[in-house]
């Protein structure tokens, strides 16, 4: 199931041009929010998020605009669909690996 907190997926990819610059002095990251509060909305974060032995400054600035209540609904629907499948998948995949396994003894 999808997490409802937590708010990020980063892109991992610094802005050519600085829309926003953190606290740092750095160019800030976008990222997409992947909540069901947030769904699929971009913001900027702290140039140094997530990176390994840094402190960030918290910097936090959103990128887009909220959406329209229908379409976020929608969006998060075919979120919700997509990890249900996603899950489904792996199911299936386990039992496929069992059954080579079996068969092969």
């Amino acid at each position: 199931m999808m997490e409802s907190n937590g708010y990020s997926h980063s892109t991992g990819s610094r802005l050519n041009r600085c829309h926003a610059c953190c606290e740092c002095d750095l160019d800030a990251l976008l990222a997409t929010a992947w909540t069901n509060n947030n769904a699929i909305i971009r913001f900027f974060g702290c140039g140094n998020y997530k990176d390994l032995g840094r402190q960030g400054c918290n910097f936090f600035e959103w990128c887009d605009p909220p959406l329209n209540p229908c379409v976020k609904k929608i969006i998060v629907g075919l979120m919700r669909k997509l990890e249900e499948s996603k899950n489904i998948e792996n199911e299936l995949r386990k039992k496929h690996i069992e059954l080579k396994k079996k068969e092969n003894c």
